[in-house]
């Protein structure tokens, strides 16, 4: 269902339109943009109701909205499904005290203070709380806003992140078809890729997971930002984010499965069943215990290569952008 998003801030507007239709229609725009003159009346009939000095804490004094600005959006609905879904489209809610309030997680640092109400619970201002920054939700808006930033038609894998199971075509790469040629550079201890010769390629929908869920999962099994960055990037050379791939190839001393690409030939890794490992969660938990040290060599390092050896330019950027760092910053990770 379209929303009412005239004068909102196109990055915003396609943001929340897509995470509407994600909720089949639970959630909606109660208010949008609005020009100086609403913003006025608004914060004037707060005056009435609650006095001069009382007001701003209900209503943003006129000048200072992130409204007037068209960046930022009132929602309406189910706020619990809002909030699940919000951070997959690059979006935030900077005021816990406010839970209907959803602007780009950029917004925040270019606001006036009066921009956002007091919270009743003492929370620091938006613009000056540094902890927000460091919240894996934040993280991962952070990083998805950069990629539509990137890519204003519609990063690929990007659009359908609010729904389980989609973000990327499967089977594939969220960005090209090369990926999985990629993987078969690598080979080896971690993983042997996807060589033509023996990788399997099966279409389930369900063992897809787009990048920015990728590294949100990865941010909650504790690594830091940088490393689930470099996670993402792996993963899109190895198995093109899609954890049924499989790599059974004798001939190349490779048995690998998962999104990383785990090689168990020989009873190499065996603490992790090959079941789990073809599975998203399974994939993720064997990462974070390999790579949770720093040591991201399994994928590369035993072979004289970094670990970035064959991922294409447009997935490192990607990747990076995850966690807000360039391609140079994510290169010197591990």
């Amino acid at each position: 269902m379209a929303a009412n998003l005239d004068g909102v801030n196109g990055q915003l507007a396609g943001a929340v339109q897509a995470m509407i239709n994600a909720s089949g229609g639970q959630i909606w725009v109660n208010s949008g943009f609005r020009d100086h003159a609403l913003q006025a009346r608004l914060y004037a009939e707060a005056v009435q109701k609650h006095g001069q000095a009382q007001a701003g804490n209900w209503v943003a004094p006129p000048g200072h909205s992130n409204h007037e600005r068209g960046l930022a959006v009132d929602l309406g609905g189910n706020m619990s499904l809002a909030h699940q879904l919000a951070a997959r489209f690059g979006l935030t809610f900077p005021m816990s005290w406010e839970p209907w309030h959803i602007e780009l997680p950029s917004t925040r640092g270019g606001a006036s203070p009066a921009a956002y109400t007091p919270s009743p619970f003492g929370d620091p201002n938006p613009t000056t709380d540094q902890s927000i920054s460091q919240h894996p939700d934040h993280v991962t808006a952070t990083g998805v806003e950069a990629m539509r930033a990137m890519n204003p038609l519609g990063t690929p894998g990007v659009e359908a992140l609010g729904t389980p199971g989609l973000g990327t075509t499967q089977g594939g790469g969220p960005t090209n078809a090369g990926v999985a040629a990629q993987g078969g550079q690598q080979g080896g201890q971690a993983g042997g890729g996807t060589t033509p010769g023996g990788a399997t390629n099966p279409q389930s929908g369900g063992s897809v997971v787009s990048p920015a869920d990728l590294f949100a999962k990865l941010r909650a099994k504790g690594l830091s930002p940088q490393l689930a960055a470099a996670g993402v990037a792996i993963a899109s050379r190895e198995s093109g984010f899609n954890a049924a791939q499989t790599n059974n190839n004798p001939g190349t001393g490779d048995y690998s499965s998962g999104l990383f690409q785990i090689n168990q030939i020989g009873g190499m890794h065996s603490q992790f069943s090959t079941a789990s490992l073809r599975t998203v969660d399974g994939s993720v938990d064997a990462f974070a215990q390999m790579a949770g040290g720093g040591d991201l060599s399994p994928w590369g390092g035993y072979k004289g290569v970094p670990w970035y050896h064959g991922v294409s330019q447009g997935n490192l950027a990607q990747a990076a952008a995850l966690a807000g760092m360039s391609v140079q910053q994510l290169q010197g990770v591990g």
